[in-house]
């Protein structure tokens, strides 16, 4: 409506809703993970959209945990969301991440190291489904998409802070196939990683491009 999104509907061709469910405050955000299922972010949790239904997940513990940036892979059931808990924060730096697991519709929270959080551009998978986090410490991290532990990092830029007007550029994190490329704006750079080797936990630049 004008004043609220809450939910979300699958609709057929004619108009008619198929299925709905209405719990899902500030929807925004959508990733596809195997087997063509879908999840919705919440402000409250999510939504996965699996063999023609809805099912809504959430954390007890934070009544208001919103993951609206998503990120999916088809070879994953697991999708790599992002995890916010201060409704009230005009800007709130997360220092936590989720992966929602489609097959036993649960929501892991993942904790990173004190004081390092990521962005809405800062999230994505690897080329077997590994879950990668582009940090404010000029880092890429690689977790282990079923359990969150850290498969390794690489350190591809100077530290750097989210800008209050989401706007803004800011480093941003794309993979195609087996490469990522990060952008670090302030630089005016391009970086291309190798993510071959991801499942021995090592990744590795291996181009470097000042822009005009």
């Amino acid at each position: 409506t004008e004043d609220a999104r809450t939910g979300a509907a699958v609709i057929d061709a004619k108009g008619k809703v198929l299925q709905e469910n209405k719990n899902c405050p500030g929807v925004h955000g959508e990733a596809i993970a195997a087997d063509e299922t879908i999840t919705i972010g919440c402000e409250n949790g999510a939504l996965i959209y699996q063999n023609g239904k809805f099912t809504k997940i959430d954390n007890p513990e934070d009544p208001y945990s919103r993951s609206g940036n998503m990120a999916g892979s088809t070879k994953s059931d697991v999708v790599l969301a992002d995890y916010k808990t201060d409704q009230d924060a005009e800007l709130e730096r997360p220092e936590q991440f989720s992966l929602i697991n489609t097959s036993n519709k649960t929501r892991t929270k993942v904790q990173l190291p004190d004081g390092i959080s990521y962005t809405f551009r800062s999230l994505a998978r690897g080329p077997e489904g590994e879950a990668l986090l582009l940090t404010i410490d000029g880092k890429l991290r690689y977790f282990d998409e079923k359990t969150g532990k850290e498969l390794g990092n690489i350190s591809l830029m100077d530290a750097w802070k989210e800008s209050e007007t989401w706007q803004d550029p800011r480093p941003a994190l794309w993979v195609d196939g087996e490469t990522a490329y990060n952008t670090d704006p302030s630089q005016k750079k391009l970086m291309a990683v190798s993510l071959k080797n991801l499942g021995n936990g090592k990744a590795e630049k291996f181009a470097e491009m000042t822009l005009p």
